[in-house]
């Protein structure tokens, strides 16, 4: 369930009437834009404590927060700031942030990204933010392409807006509100299952290398480390632009990222992530490319390939992580890591039982998924 998307459909049916009159953005109210102190004047931000709101400050909800404050003298010297009242109504109009929108629950002052509108009296503050919401996709495609796209104050003010009557606008944002916490409840519920599924998974992991999934005798079981059974050798480099168009896998370590014409894999292969998204394990049914921010498995004696790829799933290998600023994971470190080594034989039956119970599971967190 996209959330988004549902609450969007929402909008769009609750925010259009053809009963209502139509009139101009620009019709509900004063709007205006503000700016950016110069940055090389320190007197102008030293020590400030008026609100000075930037585009990434909105968060398509109540902005009660700002980090970045300015001085009483940068008031007085840049004209086109304006604190502006609580209640008022922001959108961005350029940058990574445009269309997302704001209801101010403090007075703040905006730089020129933002397009900020008072309301008169015939318009419910929050009626008009939802609106803007439900347009965003709208905006967005106003902006046009271009490394800087951006939509015009002018843009704004034309768009129409359908704008019945003040206590219909207010009847209106109730009935979203109410419809916007029932999709949140059901939401958060439904990540909570998800999560239940994850343990589910882990705890069958777990059950499996104590033995107890298969009923087996673990007295005829080996501890052995890592580095005994299998080596973690570096992926090789394939930028997209050298890609060949192919049927062979290609994965780093978020999972497959594309394919080409020739692996540098035989059989089976487990990958795990070594930049990035250290200590993510995926699997590859055939032959594959494995890229430079991760590794990939070879087997140095008699162990089940995909018995491997389970444990190493299970160990949660991203706690190995001892980097500070890009996560990498040491393949040194992987190696000491002390692991249970059943017969083959007991291997086969724990990865059957294991793929049996995975697949009633997964048909599961498919359906709350969906």
């Amino acid at each position: 369930m996209n959330t988004k998307i549902l609450k969007q459909k929402i909008l769009a049916e609750l925010l259009t009437n053809d009963e209502w009159k139509t009139v101009k953005l620009g019709d509900v109210g004063h709007w205006q834009a503000g700016t950016t102190p110069s940055r090389t004047n320190k007197k102008y931000y030293e020590k400030g404590i008026i609100p000075w709101l930037k585009t990434g400050d909105l968060n398509d909800g109540f902005v009660s927060e700002v980090p970045e404050k300015i001085t009483e003298l940068a008031m007085q010297e840049c004209r086109q700031l304006k604190l502006h009242p609580k209640g008022s109504v922001a959108i961005a109009l350029y940058g990574a942030t445009i269309g997302k929108c704001g209801i101010f629950d403090i007075e703040t002052t905006t730089n020129q990204a933002c397009l900020v509108c008072r309301p008169n009296e015939l318009t419910y503050n929050i009626f008009l933010f939802y609106f803007l919401v439900s347009k965003n996709d709208y905006f967005k495609e106003a902006a046009g392409g271009g490394a800087q796209p951006n939509i015009s104050k002018d843009i704004v003010i034309k768009t129409e807006i359908p704008l019945p009557p003040l206590s219909v606008q207010k009847s209106i944002v109730n009935r979203i509100e109410r419809l916007f916490a029932e999709i949140d409840r059901i939401e958060t519920a439904r990540q909570v299952l998800l999560q239940l599924v994850k343990t589910a998974k882990q705890k069958t992991l777990q059950l499996a290398i104590t033995g107890e999934l298969t009923n087996a005798d673990t007295s005829t079981w080996k501890t052995v480390k890592l580095g005994e059974v299998c080596e973690l050798v570096y992926g090789n480099s394939l930028t997209k632009q050298n890609r060949v168009n192919g049927n062979v896998p290609v994965f780093g370590s978020n999972g497959q990222i594309g394919t080409h014409n020739i692996s540098i894999t035989e059989g089976n292969t487990i990958i795990i992530g070594r930049k990035g998204s250290i200590g993510e394990v995926h699997y590859s049914k055939s032959p594959c490319w494995v890229i430079d921010t991760a590794y990939y498995v070879k087997i140095k004696c008699n162990i089940n390939t995909e018995f491997l790829y389970m444990l190493l799933g299970y160990l949660q290998l991203n706690r190995l992580n001892k980097a500070t600023a890009i996560p990498g994971l040491n393949r040194d470190d992987v190696y000491e890591i002390s692991i249970p080594l059943p017969p083959l034989s007991v291997q086969q039956q724990i990865v059957e039982k294991i793929e049996r119970i995975f697949t009633e599971i997964e048909t599961i967190e498919k359906l709350i998924r969906n």
